[in-house]
Formats: C-alpha cells, structure tokens, sequence
C-alpha cells in the first residue's frame, strides 16, 4: 500500500471515530437529562399509580358488596313465593266415574283368585 491511500484510510477512521464519538457525547447528555427529568417525576408517578390502584379496589369492593346484595335479594324473593298453578297435560276424563275401593273382576294383588 502507498503512503497516500495510507493517510487516506487513516483519516477515513480518525473522521468516523470523532464523528461516533459527538454522536454517542450528544446522546448520553440527551439520556442524562431525560434521566433526571424521570429521576423527578418518580415520586409524583408513584403516589399517583398507589392512589389509582386504591381507586380500582374501592371500585372492585363496592361492586362485588352491590353484587351480593342483589344475589342475595334474588335468592331470597325466590324461596318465598309459591309457583303458579300449572295446566295439566292430561285432558278431563271420559271413561265415567271411578268407582273407589276394590275391585273384583281381576286377580287379586297376591296372585291368587278369591273363593
């Protein structure tokens, strides 16, 4: 290699390393700032994420208490009523009138016919 193209590639790096170095210089003090902007705001985020998650379990608590109170109301209205009378499926009879009591035209329930 010729001393020209030696001092050029060297110039290349030497360019490409400044050039790196007040790009990573202008994002570390560009990461620095928003650091300590966020170093300041953790406190107000903290106080503000514990007073939301109280929030939600107040909200989750009064919820859960309405929705038991409405259970338990349903439940017991249930037990309390009588159901309504339902229509039989059966229609009214039309063989004539039952006789009650015995009959003695069939065996009898014992198996053996009466003497």
């Amino acid at each position: 290699m010729s001393l020209s193209s030696m001092s050029l590639l060297t110039a290349i790096l030497v360019g490409i390393a400044v050039f790196g170095l007040g790009y990573v210089w202008s994002g570390f003090r560009a990461s620095r700032v928003v650091l300590k902007g966020a170093k300041g705001s953790v406190p107000k985020a903290r106080s503000l994420y514990w007073g939301n998650l109280g929030k939600l379990i107040k909200w989750g608590l009064a919820s859960a208490a309405i929705l038991f109170v409405l259970v338990t109301w349903s439940a017991r209205g249930a037990q309390g009523e009588t159901p309504a009378p339902t229509p039989s499926t059966s229609g009214p009879s039309t063989s004539g009138p039952s006789t009650s009591g015995p009959s003695t035209s069939g065996p009898s329930p014992s198996g053996s016919a009466r003497r």
